[in-house]
């Protein structure tokens, strides 16, 4: 599972409110995951180990900012969205769904 160290790089790296649309979970709950990191609900943990696995697997052939990028850029397997825009629409996606692994299959 990931780890605090692992959700505080991600909101590092992509920045706050694209780490909790990613995670589909609002500002306020992300602040609060932030305080007490043991209240992740396991729904959420799951995203969060998906995001943090699918960034490591990206880090294979891309260099940290290119692997973030990654997210943001429009895909045609996706009907031309991008991997943040098919995760973060998707209220309390699970990781095995069809589009995360979709996603995933990239």
């Amino acid at each position: 599972m990931a780890s605090y160290h692992e959700f505080d790089a991600l909101q590092d790296a992509i920045g706050f409110d694209p780490t909790a649309f990613l995670l589909s979970v609002s500002k306020k709950k992300l602040f609060e995951y932030d305080a007490d990191f043991n209240s992740v609900p396991a729904d959420v943990m799951a995203r969060l180990d998906f995001v943090v696995k699918l960034i490591g697997y990206l880090h294979g052939a891309y260099d940290d900012q290119g692997a973030i990028d990654w997210f943001f850029r429009k895909r045609a397997q996706l009907d031309n969205k991008a991997p943040i825009q098919i995760l973060g629409c998707m209220d309390n996606w699970n990781p095995q769904d069809e589009l995360p692994q979709k996603v995933l299959r990239l």
